[in-house]
């Protein structure tokens, strides 16, 4: 059952790993209490669940997921040695050679 549930998190994850401001909003709103239960997951039935939940849980998997991918798709003067180190754009360079 503990197998699963990762698979479907890690699923999940992968599907939302580019929207970073819905894992983010995931991430600042389900916190654990001074109880260590999750601060946005209340119900008037039931007790709050343990911290991390369900969606800290898959929103932390996403993140995961989206630094590993951003840090593997950044150039590096490395792979690209005909054309150095790039330089970022700021606006204010000329477009002419």
């Amino acid at each position: 059952m503990a197998e699963e549930y990762r698979d479907h998190i890690a699923a999940a994850a992968a599907a939302i790993a580019d929207w970073q401001q819905l894992w983010s909003r995931l991430l600042t709103e389900h916190v654990a209490g001074p109880d260590g239960r999750c601060r946005a997951c209340t119900s008037s039935v039931r007790a709050a669940p343990r911290w991390p939940c369900g969606p800290a849980a898959l929103a932390e998997a996403a993140r995961e997921i989206h630094q590993s991918a951003a840090a593997s798709a950044a150039p590096t003067a490395r792979e690209h040695p005909e054309r150095g180190a790039r330089t970022p754009c700021t606006g204010r360079q000329s477009m002419r050679r």
